[in-house]
This record gives C-alpha cells, sequence and structure tokens, in this order.
C-alpha cells in the first residue's frame, strides 16, 4: 500500500579509497603553497606542451599576455604572444626567428637563455624535461646580477686604462713566487723587456734586480 516497510543492501567500507583521496588532496594544496611562495616563476607543461600550472610570479613577468597564461595554453603560442606584445625586448634576431628557437629550446632539458623584459628587468629561463615527457620552466631574475657584473666590467676598463697609460713602470706579480702577471707600458719602454716575454718570468728570470 506505499508504506515503507523495510530494505534489501550491501555495504562496502571506503575508508581506504577516502584517505587515499584526502592524502592527494593534501599533497596538491602542498605543492600549491610550494610553488606560490617560490621567489622565481614555475610553470609546469605536459606532454604536449600545454600549461598545467604555473604560479603568479610566472604570470608577473608577462603583464600583455597575462590573462593568457592558463592551463591548457601551449608554450609555443605564448612565446610568440609575449615577443609580439612586447614584453620582451633584449633577444636575438627578429621576433619569428627568436619564438621558433626558444620553442625549440624548451624541449631540451637543461637549457637556458637570457633575454630582457620591456620593464628592464633581465631574465634567466631554464627548461627541463619531466619523466613523463612534460616540461618545467623555471624563470630568475637576475638582473642584481648583470647590473654587479657590467658595473665589474667598467670598473676593469677603468682600471686598465689608467694601469696602461701610468707614465710610471706598474707591474701585477703573484705573492707566492713573484711571477709577473701584467706590466705597463712604461715598464717595457724602462727596462727593454716586451709584455710577451716578461709574463709568467720572475725578475730573478729577467735579471732586472
Amino acid at each position: 500500500d506505499g508504506t515503507f516497510s523495510g530494505y534489501l543492501g550491501t555495504a562496502t567500507d571506503h575508508t581506504e579509497e577516502r584517505l587515499k583521496g584526502q592524502k592527494l588532496r593534501e599533497q596538491d594544496e602542498r605543492l600549491r603553497i610550494a610553488v606560490s611562495a617560490m621567489t622565481s616563476g614555475f610553470a609546469l607543461w605536459d606532454a604536449s606542451d600545454n600549461l598545467v600550472v604555473c604560479n603568479e610570479q610566472f604570470r608577473d613577468l608577462y603583464p600583455a599576455i597575462r590573462s593568457r597564461i592558463i592551463p591548457g595554453a601551449n608554450f609555443g603560442d605564448l612565446t610568440r604572444a609575449a615577443a609580439n606584445s612586447g614584453d620582451i625586448t633584449a633577444m636575438e634576431g627578429n621576433l619569428k626567428d627568436w619564438a621558433d628557437k626558444n620553442a625549440e629550446r624548451h624541449s631540451k632539458s637543461g637549457s637556458r637563455i637570457v633575454y630582457q623584459l620591456a620593464n628592464g628587468r633581465w631574465i634567466q629561463a631554464i627548461e627541463r624535461r619531466t619523466f613523463n615527457g612534460g616540461s618545467i620552466s623555471e624563470r630568475t631574475d637576475i638582473t642584481d646580477l648583470i647590473l654587479a657584473n657590467q658595473a665589474l666590467t667598467a670598473s676593469e676598463v677603468r682600471f686598465s686604462t689608467a694601469f696602461k697609460a701610468n707614465p710610471q713602470i706598474c707591474t701585477i706579480t703573484t705573492l707566492e713566487d713573484g711571477r709577473y702577471i701584467d706590466v705597463n707600458h712604461a715598464f717595457e719602454t724602462v727596462t727593454g723587456y716586451s709584455r710577451e716575454e716578461t709574463i709568467g718570468a720572475t725578475t730573478a728570470d729577467l735579471t732586472i734586480w
């Protein structure tokens, strides 16, 4: 007459499956936190070079195409879009050639390239292949290193100019055995020994003193 009188059913213990699911979710959350906390830009791509996940630091590097950097986006398409948008300013050759070469580098594990962004920052891009055919992209801001190297180079040029042009004898020798590392023009003029003859020798070898 439609009145419930009972039921027949079975029960299955899903505890193990639920615990596995919970563990996977916890691992995913830890990975998400770790990726988000990285100082460098990070992106994971599948075997077809489509984006799986990336952190905000990676997106922030390319503001003009930021909205396009989403799961499923293709690496080659994003590279060409970044070059065409002006996000990347210092590159080798023309835009198309550079984008094509960069996409080719992406397929090689351990490949590195350095380029400059529109905001003046210098980026080192490193690509690593994963065991399942995918890849990981790492983008590190090396602007401070570039500027330090440029400053060092400029300082070395100034020192070299002053060293060579000094009218007084100037030499650089090793502390251990007194071997000449460099001499200036005044040294060559006064001693009669050329720079080529002097480098690697000692004062005893040249019987100067």
